[in-house]
């Protein structure tokens, strides 16, 4: 399995105004009291040593966690007195330590000068599943094929409802004894008629559910992406979750409907605005490291468009869980329907934080 261990960067407080006392050189300082703040050097290298540290055991097992730890940051740029404040599973906790003593910063400055400074940050472990081998589709050069955040109207699912009940009539029968549960991931274009064309699988934790993952993905219809006024072919990557478990209730008028109830879905109307929102709630210092991730969150959209009462169901980095939920309070929705009449709607989503708006147009 293969395994990547993410650092999780400085907790950054607003530095204060410079003192008018000069820098005391043998004075440890709080991250709150100094003018600049460390910057990690080699991050690299410290996931690759998180890499060869992880425990075979926990590995194996898909076992992941956060351990937290305090360390005392010289004016080299070194750490030293690491210590673990917390910690998921003890196996963590000296892979953790030498992990961090590999760590490497532009040192803390108070007037100018270097200082130590006391540290304390979360490193997480996770256990990610198999990435499946990438089979590139061939697509005619002839077709210019979008991403979903280069086009003005993105591609929406028409029948959500008709698509879960095929999922659930397309579970593998020789696996319902044993019922695994699994996890798919497929890429595939759509075309300007809302068909699903040029599927692959690009990540499975099993491979046994991924034939009929390209399956269930041919049975998706859309309406079709939109830019400068066309109809356009656009990539797409969605998850397809396999399981046997009994479907959860429709929701009612009054709590809100599950997407599989409702006649018509929700759409986003201000785009723009929540990326802008997004683009200043990134954290500095993970957006200076290049450090990106995905949060999953489950949200209410009222009948007016607007969310609330969001949760995180998952997310590759904690760092990103509020500025998620910040963001998210800006974001606006064309209500869902049913029956003709806007309803309130239970929506999942996954929020990808990312660098560069990089846009690609053509395939994979």
């Amino acid at each position: 399995m293969r395994t990547r261990a993410v650092l999780l960067t400085l907790l950054a407080a607003a530095p204060v105004a410079a003192q008018q006392t000069p820098a005391d050189s043998a004075r440890v300082y709080e991250l709150t009291e100094v003018e600049a703040l460390p910057r990690p050097q080699n991050a690299a290298e410290f996931t690759a040593a998180l890499r060869q540290g992880y425990p075979p055991h926990l590995r194996d097992a898909g076992v992941g966690g956060t351990v937290q730890v305090s360390f005392v940051l010289g004016p080299d740029g070194q750490p030293g007195d690491v210590r673990v404040l917390t910690t998921p599973d003890s196996a963590f906790n000296a892979p953790t330590m030498q992990a961090v003593s590999l760590l490497r910063f532009t040192p803390a400055q108070v007037q100018g000068r270097p200082v130590a400074v006391r540290v304390e940050q979360p490193v997480t472990w996770r256990a990610e599943p198999v990435v499946a081998a990438r089979t590139v589709p061939v697509v005619p050069d002839s077709i210019q094929i979008y991403d979903a955040d280069s086009v003005q109207v993105r591609p929406m699912p028409g029948d959500i409802r008709g698509f879960n009940e095929a999922l659930r009539d397309l579970y593998p029968q020789e696996l319902r004894a044993e019922n695994p549960a699994a996890l798919v991931r497929v890429r595939f274009a759509v075309d300007p008629a809302g068909q699903p064309r040029y599927p692959a699988v690009v990540e499975s934790n099993d491979p046994r559910f991924d034939a009929v993952s390209l399956e269930a993905v041919g049975q998706l219809r859309f309406q079709p992406a939109h830019h400068e006024g066309e109809a356009v072919w656009v990539w797409m990557e969605v998850p397809l979750e396999w399981t046997q478990r009994v479907a959860a209730s429709s929701g009612n008028a009054e709590d809100g409907y599950e997407m599989s109830a409702v006649d018509e879905l929700p759409r986003p109307v201000n785009g723009a605005v929540f990326a802008q929102a997004m683009a200043r709630a990134y954290p500095v210092l993970l957006r200076n490291a290049g450090i990106t991730g995905s949060v999953q969150v489950r949200f209410l959209i009222g009948v007016d468009g607007s969310t609330s009462r969001h949760t995180i169901t998952h997310s590759t980095d904690a760092a990103f869980n509020q500025p998620t939920l910040r963001a998210l309070q800006v974001q606006r929705f064309r209500p869902a329907r049913k029956d003709g009449r806007p309803v309130k709607v239970w929506v999942e989503q996954p929020i990808q934080w990312v660098v560069s708006g990089k846009k690609a147009t053509s395939p994979p």
